[in-house]
């Protein structure tokens, strides 16, 4: 939706430009925009790691000692962190040298994905996804699903 897409960056923005003309020559100043641009990464990471997270909170209650349930959160605290650190580190080269060709595909590839998260909406809320992956099941190996299923 453009006209929220344009809000919503209107409102952030200036975060985002304070977050990155921060001086990281001095201390206090990148404390601010490293605390800044992790406000901004919280508020996009959050909605998909939020149950994630419960679930190794849950786990981790139910640990056995004090020690399982650290292992538990440290685990779950590398695998979360290990592959936002490759993005950062990894693709930034990768992300600047492909720059224009990818503004350009991201300009075709917001209405393809808007529309599919509208059938993926529609679908939840009929209730045709318990249907597929019904269908899904049915047709899988039995091993694929005990695989899937198992943890």
């Amino acid at each position: 939706v453009p006209r929220a897409q344009e809000q919503l960056s209107r409102w952030l923005s200036p975060l985002a430009s304070r977050a990155g003309s921060v001086n990281p020559g001095s201390e206090r100043a990148g404390l601010t925009g490293n605390f800044l641009a992790g406000v901004l990464l919280g508020a996009v990471w959050s909605p998909c790691s939020g149950p994630t997270l419960g679930a190794a909170v849950g786990l981790a209650t139910q640990a056995g000692t004090a020690v399982q349930g650290f292992a538990i959160m440290l685990i779950f605290g590398l695998a979360a962190t290990l592959p936002l650190l490759a993005l950062a580190y990894g693709a930034r080269r990768a992300m600047l040298s492909n720059r224009d060709r990818l503004m350009n595909l991201s300009v075709k590839a917001k209405p393809v994905f808007g529309a599919l998260l509208m059938l993926v909406s529609v679908a939840i809320l009929t209730g045709f996804d318990k249907r597929i992956e019904a269908t899904v099941l049915k047709v899988l190996p039995e091993s694929w699903v005990n695989l899937t299923t198992r943890f």
